[in-house]
């Protein structure tokens, strides 16, 4: 790939070429999966906070030749929106892991946008990455997920809110029992936010499902996931998936919670 460029927008643009020099094969989603990976890593496009860490990119644009887009990418974009959102995630807590700290943070919610673009040349492909802190209203929904017994609380967004006790999680669990048990997996459950609606599926955006399950109110959650209500307990993890207990030491339990107006002061 070749050197990085940044235009005045803020934009950082990384070209993709075929991953070998000779090939005459167009550019395909594995090798925009990698070219991701690395435009959120690049130096040039950090930030750094007071600190210390590293403020990495979070909103991503990649755009495709039209045919190419045509033949590879269109027909299944839902797909790998989800498994690109999924190798961004790895790539940036394998680098955290690598630091023994979580020193890479994202600059707001992770966004990716697919694009047919004529002025990319036919077969190859290129990622726009920039860091774009949430607007104020992307951030207001009155829910929110709260602890058991209440020691954490989680403000809900629109969109998907990831949940498991690796970093990059929005949701992270930190507690030390769940951490070093382990029965909750890295990236266990999220969210699919919108006004006037939460659903809660298992395992991640990309498909992969967790290791010992995620219930609510004592059923496990279904693969087509379940809309939430006020005061609905969400179990992460079962060693006995017939009685899943929030008290056994290592799973986690959430209670999501709709905000009653009042609760947001007068207007």
């Amino acid at each position: 790939m070749a050197a990085e460029t940044k235009g005045d927008s803020g934009w950082h643009v990384h070209p993709i070429r075929p991953r070998l020099s000779w090939s005459s094969e167009p550019v395909r989603p594995a090798e925009v999966a990698e070219a991701l990976s690395r435009a959120m890593l690049a130096p040039a496009a950090m930030l750094e906070d007071a600190e210390y860490n590293k403020i990495v990119p979070n909103r991503f644009i990649i755009e495709v030749d039209p045919e190419n887009h045509a033949r590879r990418y269109a027909l299944i974009e839902p797909r790998l929106m989800a498994q690109w959102r999924e190798r961004l995630l790895e790539a940036l807590t394998t680098a955290n892991s690598r630091q023994g700290r979580r020193e890479f943070r994202f600059g707001g919610r992770v966004s990716l946008e697919l694009r047919r673009s004529e002025d990319v040349q036919p077969g190859r492909a290129r990622v726009l990455a920039r860091i774009e802190p949430d607007a104020p209203e992307e951030t207001a929904l009155p829910y929110h997920l709260e602890t058991l017994p209440p020691a954490e609380h989680w403000p809900l967004r629109k969109g998907i809110v990831t949940i498991g006790r690796e970093p990059v999680c929005e949701v992270q669990l930190a507690d030390p029992t769940v951490q070093e048990k382990r029965l909750v997996s890295g990236q266990h459950a999220y969210l699919q936010c919108d006004e006037g609606q939460v659903w809660l599926f298992d395992g991640t955006p990309a498909g992969q499902p967790s290791t010992n399950g995620t219930f609510v109110n004592g059923k496990r959650v279904p693969a087509n996931g379940r809309q939430l209500r006020d005061g609905d307990l969400i179990v992460l993890a079962a060693l006995d998936p017939d009685n899943p207990s929030p008290d056994i030491p290592g799973t986690a339990a959430l209670l999501f919670v709709v905000e009653s107006e009042s609760a947001h002061g007068p207007d």
